[in-house]
């Protein structure tokens, strides 16, 4: 019984988690990139939007992997597909927003889902 109710609580904990390790990972790498670089010019901006775009998405997916208790496989391409779903709708809103950084953002976000898939597919072939 205990160990089911720790299952229970594990599953209940996978969309917290996912949310705040992505926050969080974003967090360190945007600042950190934007706080040790020289200046403020616009390849420093590019370079801090793709590394905390791909940090969020790395940090979302490798959470929600360690936190599900089974189908941990499984568990991240979800969270990977929803995060692409959820970066589609911002390009179009940043698009239409003229947000041009976060639809920047939003696209690299999409792309690193995308290989999250695609490599999360070839590891479910090999298996």
């Amino acid at each position: 019984m205990k160990i089911f109710i720790l299952s229970v609580i594990r599953w209940i904990l996978v969309i917290p988690a996912t949310i705040f390790a992505g926050w969080l990972a974003w967090l360190v790498v945007y600042y950190l990139n934007l706080w040790t670089a020289d200046g403020g010019d616009f390849v420093v901006k590019i370079f801090a939007e793709t590394m905390g775009a791909v940090a969020f998405v790395g940090g979302s997916v490798m959470s929600g992997h360690y936190v599900a208790p089974r189908y941990k496989l499984q568990t991240s391409i979800v969270i990977a597909i929803v995060i692409l779903l959820v970066s589609i709708i911002s390009v179009f809103l940043a698009f239409r927003m003229h947000e041009w950084w976060s639809f920047y953002a939003a696209i690299i976000s999409a792309t690193t889902c995308v290989s999250a898939v695609i490599a999360f597919r070839k590891e479910i072939q090999n298996s």
